[in-house]
């Protein structure tokens, strides 16, 4: 599916309200943009996701915020018809000088760019473009076809019966295609939209191992990691960025003096679960763990937190330490010079991602940018000099002096 579900936005509005009771001494009960910043992978579920939790998190009715005269002068702006301006009056004034209604908040949600959403893992059998990966998985399909041999043989029946039924395509020799279709299935689970008489109950468990294999062959399936480290990088790059920054400003005790704290000091961020299966498997891969983790289930959330170890007057970045949370369970707590140090071992650059992925798109802006840096430094050298012939021009026409007798030129150097 497409969207998110009724049943997606209620779990994501009480994952919000669970995180304003963990953090209700953390954040302020009204949405302050100073202090939380919110990015989403740009699909509509992910983006729905995080505003639904979004709502739970800062459910706390508003203060009014509009006064009597800012409504006054407002409506006098406005220069509607007569009658388009009654209608506002009779709907402004069930407002009660609130911004919107039901008192509800709005929250601004930014967008990874272009060239981060091209590695992220963001759905099964994501960043498809990347010739590094596709020949990676393409070695690695082999290990794959006894799970799809499994699959189809004790669950044809179930599938061809479930999916017909929604008047949907199936091909149970497409990896990818299985992929959704357990995808869908699960979401139809959860939602109780399924009819349990035309299905077994072995079907959940057989596309949940499923997806496990194909996630752990195909998404994580490399000795090197290359797929692993590749997709995590803009998303530990930022979450490291965004710590150091708080530690640098802690040490220097360069406090907000208005608010007495750090911004932002809160950061969301909203995937998929593969997105966030990716994190949790590059952190086993940090902190040099070898058991397998299964598929999470809907509205999982990782969380890591910087702490201080104590307080005292000299400080400096080895002195923090960062807890690492999968949903309410501490998975381990590490030193953030180590964790900051280890892992940007790991980032790839632009260039490295370029070669691997061969992204011709890439490749073609890095030539153009460079012929454009090219221009532009010619053309300034070209300047400076066509500046400096003008000087040395001036300069020589104040030294010489021209001397005219009969018709002779003769040159004097005063």
């Amino acid at each position: 599916p497409e969207d998110l579900t009724g049943v997606g936005m209620r779990m994501h509005y009480t994952l919000g309200l669970r995180n304003r009771k963990k953090y209700k001494n953390f954040l302020k009960p009204v949405f302050d943009p100073r202090e939380i910043l919110v990015t989403s992978t740009d699909f509509n579920r992910t983006i729905q996701s995080v505003y639904a939790q979004l709502q739970g998190l800062y459910a706390q009715i508003p203060e009014q915020d509009i006064t009597e005269e800012e409504e006054r002068r407002m409506n006098e702006m406005n220069g509607y018809s007569e009658k388009i301006q009654q209608l506002i009056d009779a709907e402004t004034a069930k407002l009660n000088f609130f911004s919107l209604p039901n008192k509800m908040q709005i929250f601004p949600i930014h967008i990874y760019n272009k060239i981060d959403h091209k590695i992220l893992l963001s759905t099964e059998y994501s960043i498809s473009g990347c010739k590094g990966v596709i020949k990676i998985r393409d070695e690695n399909k082999k290990l794959l076809l006894s799970t799809i041999k499994t699959l189809k043989e004790k669950e044809e029946a179930n599938i061809n019966n479930y999916f017909n039924g929604k008047n949907k395509t199936v091909n149970t020799t497409n990896v990818t295609h299985l992929a959704k279709l357990c995808d869908e299935f699960k979401c139809d689970v959860v939602d109780g939209r399924f009819d349990k008489n035309i299905i077994s109950e072995t079907f959940e468990e057989s596309c949940t191992q499923f997806q496990n294999d194909l996630l752990f062959t195909l998404e994580f399936g490399d000795k090197e990691n290359k797929i692993l480290k590749m997709s995590q990088t803009p998303v530990f790059q930022d979450m490291l960025y965004y710590m150091s920054n708080v530690i640098s400003k802690d040490i220097e005790k360069k406090r907000d003096l208005e608010q007495g704290e750090y911004r932002p000091k809160f950061v969301m961020v909203s995937g998929h679960d593969v997105t966030l299966m990716g994190v949790i498997e590059y952190m086993k891969h940090f902190l040099n763990k070898t058991e397998k983790i299964p598929i999470v289930p809907f509205a999982t959330s990782v969380f890591f937190e910087v702490y201080r170890k104590e307080e005292k007057e000299k400080l400096s970045s080895s002195d923090y330490i960062v807890k690492y949370y999968i949903n309410d369970d501490l998975i381990a707590e590490v030193n953030f010079d180590e964790m900051n140090t280890t892992m940007r071992k790991d980032f790839w650059s632009e260039d490295e991602i370029a070669n691997f992925c061969e992204f011709d798109d890439w490749k073609e802006k890095k030539t153009t940018d460079t012929l454009l840096i090219l221009v532009i430094i010619f053309s300034i050298i070209g300047l400076l000099i066509v500046v400096a012939l003008i000087i040395v021009i001036v300069f020589l026409r104040k030294k010489l002096k021209v001397i005219n007798y009969d018709n002779v030129k003769v040159s004097e150097m005063s």
